[in-house]
């Protein structure tokens, strides 16, 4: 049994739709572009990222205006996140298998908590 797998970003997605990368879903929200002390994360737009880290995910969620959490199968697979090979991987694309939690909102926390959540070690690791 694989681990389960993480996304947090553009809201609104159900089960079975897909999780595009920035270059073909054209969005401009994305981690790098919040927070210098997280600009190692998020530089590639054509794939997109997942984590078996549930709180990794929530923390990028709530980067997105009024970001969801979701729960994915992962399409073309690529490998490992290469800053987070421990508990991230990169896809192509990725399939929505749940809505975890559709709504993730960022001024529910302080930016340094968040940033800490990214920084989760992995439940696997």
């Amino acid at each position: 049994m694989t681990a389960a797998l993480y996304h947090g970003g553009f809201p609104g997605l159900r089960p079975g739709e897909l999780v595009l990368p920035p270059d073909e879903s054209g969005t401009e929200y994305r981690l790098s572009a919040y927070a210098p002390q997280a600009a190692r994360w998020g530089y590639r737009t054509d794939v997109v990222y997942l984590t078996r880290v549930e709180n990794q995910a929530r923390a990028f969620a709530a980067c997105y205006p009024d970001g969801a959490l979701y729960q994915c199968e992962p399409i073309e697979l690529l490998g490992p996140d290469p800053d987070n090979p421990a508990s991230a991987v990169m896809a192509r694309r990725a399939r929505v298998v749940a809505v975890v939690r559709p709504r993730v909102l960022f001024a529910h926390r302080r930016p340094e908590s968040w940033f800490r959540l990214i920084h989760e070690e992995s439940p696997m690791g």
